[in-house]
Parts: structure tokens; sequence; C-alpha cells
């Protein structure tokens, strides 16, 4: 089971980012600063090797992924 629940219309989002993009992954990662004490980075990935032990990976269709850093989990949580 995951950690979140991506939505039909988030994975259509995330489909278009990716092949806009050419790359198989969207990522995101939550970093110390921003006016709320965090920041959140959304990036691409492209190449498999980038992710890191740990990763939340969650699927949404046609071989692609979302993955959530694993030092991001505790705070999406």
């Amino acid at each position: 089971m995951s950690i979140v629940n991506v939505t039909d219309s988030a994975k259509e989002h995330m489909e278009s980012v990716i092949a806009k993009e050419g790359t198989k992954y969207v990522k995101l990662s939550v970093k110390g600063g921003g006016c709320a004490g965090f920041e959140y980075d959304w990036s691409t990935i492209s190449d498999a090797q980038e992710i890191q032990e740990g990763d939340e990976i969650i699927p949404t269709g046609d071989g692609n992924n979302f993955i959530i850093g694993s030092h991001s989990i505790m705070f999406m949580i």
C-alpha cells in the first residue's frame, strides 16, 4: 500500500509532464526553507539510477512513476 493516493487527474497531469520532458519519473522532495519551514521541490528524472534507496515509487501508468524522496516521506505523512 502506498503512503499517498494519487487521483486520476494528478496521474494525468504527471503523465503530461513526463511526456513533455521525455522522462519516466516525476519526483517530489521536501526540503527545509520557505515561508512555512518547508519547500516542495518537483523534478523529473530520466534514469532509474537516480532513484535513491528508500524512495517511495508509485506507478502512474504506461511504465511511468511518481517518486517521493526517502527523506521526504515522513513530511508527507
